[in-house]
């Protein structure tokens, strides 16, 4: 297998052969998918700054039209990790305080603890704890830098 070209070349039959050779064209496709969304995106934004209108009929391959989308990062290293305790407080607080006499049950406080670590075992993805923990007063844009860009998305010829 030398390169990219080839693995296409063989169409359905890539996956037939060697557990070694699969592998190979396994870790060629990856490389390939990831350098193919990079240009992907530079071709996206390159453009979206050339535009001057917000579509764009290009003869022979279809209507461009820029479109924002919302990016966001964590702040910082530690960002993900914070949000993740603070959301975990914030649950063990509400399990563990009686809301009539504003009590700490320490017992109870103790059992929030045991499941909300059981918890992080169980559903690690922050998209999954995004609602519940604005629900509590959390709001995950205090731990992420978000931006919004402009890209471009292509309508093919015949599609537009």
């Amino acid at each position: 297998m030398t390169g990219v070209d080839d693995l296409l070349a063989l169409g359905e039959d890539a996956i037939v052969g060697e557990t070694q050779e699969l592998a190979l064209r396994y870790r060629l496709a990856l490389e390939a998918g990831s350098a193919l969304r990079q240009i992907v995106d530079d071709l996206s934004d390159e453009l979206a700054a050339r535009m001057e209108t917000e579509t764009l009929v290009v003869r022979g391959v279809g209507r461009l039209e820029k479109k924002p989308e919302k990016r966001s990062t964590w702040l910082h290293e530690h960002s993900s990790a914070q949000f993740r305790k603070d959301v975990g407080e914030t649950a063990i607080r509400n399990i563990a305080v009686d809301r009539v006499t504003g009590v700490v049950d320490y017992e109870r406080m103790a059992v929030g603890r045991a499941v909300v670590a059981q918890l992080w075992e169980y559903v690690p993805a922050f998209s999954s704890v995004k609602a519940a923990g604005r629900k509590d007063g959390i709001d995950i844009d205090q731990y992420r830098s978000t931006s919004t860009v402009t890209r471009v998305e292509l309508n093919l010829e015949g599609e537009a």
